[in-house]
């Protein structure tokens, strides 16, 4: 157990089947043994599965815990007994949705009378949470939708186990597996071998847990509380946003334990520079996944989780609890942190993703500002446009423009409207390594930095790809914008139509009755009846007035008609677009992507001999020079298509005022 996952609820890596006696099958119905889900220390979990209700349990047994045992291999000494036992007794205890469940072993499955008590727990089938980590799109940390998902859960579980008074202290990627509940990804942990009733005055006195994510305090034999767990979670965390452990992950616990010592309060991160100096950080990487509000409060809170002091960790200087004692705000802070909401906001022009924390308070004329302040884009020559292509409502708070995490594609689309022609090239921001891997890549250099190279190329080609996207679902929205207001134009268009048509019929009912009128009239003097040139003369100076004005807005609808019906073809051309319809074009980029980490990959199953020699990065510079093209290509294409919308959306507003002038003189003239 606790050194290694025994891959409880599924968090394994293990699929080994394992062979069941006929007579044992027999005696376990309904239960079938499905597989090995993985092995530890001194225990094996197994998966099995209810023939009848297709139930899953993971088993946890201990392999040597049989009654019947006698050869010293098989026999477990008082304390690792006792320890087994006292997992049990926990795990059967405990209820919480972000621990692994556990329950009574059926009695088909029970053990023989002496043995050690089995574990009979929840099948979690998503892996643990090393697999997520191990991905080679996660090699620079994981999206901040899964950040703050498993913060949230795991924050949860640490804080209830320590109000049940009990420490973890062996929190790792290992212990903590994904269960998919309702479609939403549970986090929860398992493997509480090493868990301990909480004692302020506790010494540890033997190896527990995992050294790399293991407490200092535990480390060096000295008392120790709750505050171990602050530490693995921070170390945990730190490893889930950029990809590494955040102290000299290279090193073994007993170097980087020396170093590490005297670094700051304020330090989350030490990291070996290119000639071995050590490098001390209050930052997280800048090659993540997450937001920059995001990452500056994940930033604080880690300060808060790395104090190397146990009595410092987790707790605000100066602030004090009850009783005096200092307040402890690990897990509230993270829940402030997680309850704050940020906005993101894609300047088209230049592609700049832009991200904002907000509140209920915030206006859109504040954010517009913000946006303005780190753009460039005047506030007077923003065009906002939310994913369904409406504008924001500016009596409104700017909330309206934020999305859960869960929904990515939210973003607040700010177009100009400065009528200037838009640049279609976007320069690339390298990372350092990167661009230093690119300068010289026919240079072997060692295994460790090229490792690190090839992570960030990743990162590079992961954003690009993304901002990408978010240009394409730009287009998208401005589409959706251009048809909502092309087709409130096309029903103007045809109100002046019938209008006029109407106006055509009533001003032909006139001319009938006037002509009648000057006919009758023409007859007077013959009839001896009375004459008056003025009033015929009004009356057709009149009639010939009404006709030049028909005749008037008859030729003015024509030609809006006419400016109209081109610009619908032009409309309907740019929405047949394979760039509104589907995203085959950012596919084409993606299959590179996808090439460079199976060359990533394929570093990372290097023999240890291989690793020894230093290698040049020829393949990758490769691919990534094949990328800029194609993402040079593609911001072109987008930009020109986004330029044709952008000047479609001008004649429409262009054909809206003459046509509502039109609409009114036709409703005068009626």
């Amino acid at each position: 157990m606790g050194g290694s996952s025994e891959g409880e609820g599924g968090g394994g890596g293990g699929s080994i089947t394992s062979k069941t006696t006929t007579s044992d099958a027999e005696a376990h119905k309904p239960w079938l043994k499905e597989k090995v889900l993985g092995t530890g220390g001194f225990g094996t979990v197994t998966l099995w599965k209810n023939d009848n209700t297709g139930e899953t349990i993971a088993l946890k047994k201990c392999r040597w815990g049989s009654a019947t045992a006698t050869s010293p291999e098989t026999l477990l000494s008082p304390e690792q007994r006792e320890r087994w036992q006292k997992e049990v007794q926990i795990m059967l205890r405990l209820e919480h949705p972000c621990v692994v469940s556990c329950f009574p072993v059926p009695a088909e499955l029970e053990g023989a009378a002496g043995d050690l008590p089995m574990l009979s727990m929840e099948y979690c089938s998503g892996g643990d949470l090393r697999r997520v980590l191990n991905r080679p799109e996660n090699c620079c940390g994981v999206r901040e939708v899964t950040v703050r998902g498993c913060l949230k859960d795991l924050t949860e579980a640490v804080a209830y186990l320590h109000s049940q008074r009990i420490i973890h202290r062996d929190l790792k990627p290992e212990n903590i597996v994904l269960q998919d509940t309702d479609g939403q990804t549970r986090y929860k942990l398992i493997d509480l071998g090493y868990a301990k009733e909480l004692e302020y005055t506790s010494v540890c006195t033997s190896f527990v847990g995992t050294l790399q994510y293991l407490a200092p305090e535990l480390f060096l034999s000295k008392r120790y509380s709750c505050t171990v767990d602050y530490w693995s979670l921070g170390l945990v965390v730190h490893e889930l946003v950029t990809g590494v452990r955040p102290f000299l992950p290279n090193m073994p616990p007993v170097e980087w334990m020396k170093r590490v010592r005297s670094k700051k309060s304020s330090h989350i991160c030490v990291y070996e520079g290119r000639n071995g100096d050590v490098h001390f950080s209050e930052q997280l990487f800048d090659e993540c996944h997450i937001s920059k509000p995001f990452k500056s409060g994940l930033e604080a809170w880690l300060q808060l989780m790395l104090e190397w002091e146990p009595g410092k960790r987790g707790q605000v200087e100066g602030a004090a609890g009850p009783n005096d004692k200092k307040l402890v705000v690990a897990f509230t802070r993270m829940a402030e942190l997680l309850n704050k909401k940020v906005v993101r906001v894609l300047v088209v022009s230049g592609c700049r993703l832009l991200e904002y924390n907000i509140s209920a308070s915030t206006s859109i004329a504040e954010l517009q500002q913000w946006v303005a302040r780190d753009s460039g884009v005047q506030v007077e020559e923003q065009r906002l446009l939310l994913p369904r292509g409406h504008p924001p409502d500016n009596n409104r708070s700017a909330i309206q423009c934020w999305a859960p995490q869960e929904e990515e594609d939210w973003l607040l689309y700010v177009f100009s409207c400065s009528g200037g022609v838009m640049s279609t090239h976007v320069a690339p921001h390298f990372p350092p390594l990167v661009e230093e891997m690119l300068r010289a890549y026919r240079t072997p250099v060692e295994h460790s930095l090229q490792r690190r190279q090839w992570c960030h190329a990743l990162y590079f080609l992961h954003r690009e790809s993304r901002l990408l996207i978010a240009l394409t679902n730009a287009q998208k929205v401005a589409m959706l914008h251009l048809l909502s207001n092309h087709s409130e134009l096309t029903r103007c268009g045809q109100r002046v139509l019938n209008d006029i048509a109407k106006l055509q019929a009533r001003h032909n009912l006139f001319m009938e009755a006037l002509n009648t009128d000057l006919q009758h009239y023409t007859s007077q003097p013959s009839n001896a009846r009375i004459t008056s040139e003025k009033a015929y003369g009004s009356w057709r100076a009149g009639g010939e007035a009404t006709l030049s004005a028909v005749h008037a807005a008859v030729d003015r609808t024509q030609r809006l008609d006419s400016s109209l019906t081109a610009l619908n073809t032009r409309v309907m051309e740019l929405h047949a677009s394979p760039f509104h319809s589907s995203n085959a074009a950012t596919d084409a980029l993606q299959a590179i992507v996808n090439n460079c980490e199976e060359l990533y990959v394929s570093l990372r199953r290097r023999s240890r001999e291989e690793r020894t020699r230093p290698h040049d990065s020829t393949a990758m510079c490769r691919l990534l020079l094949q990328a800029l093209k194609k993402r040079d290509r593609l911001y072109q294409d987008l930009y020109t298509h986004i330029e044709k919308q952008s000047g479609c959306l001008s004649e429409v507003s262009g054909l809206s005022v003459p046509l509502e002038e039109l609409l009114q003189d036709t409703a005068r003239a009626a």
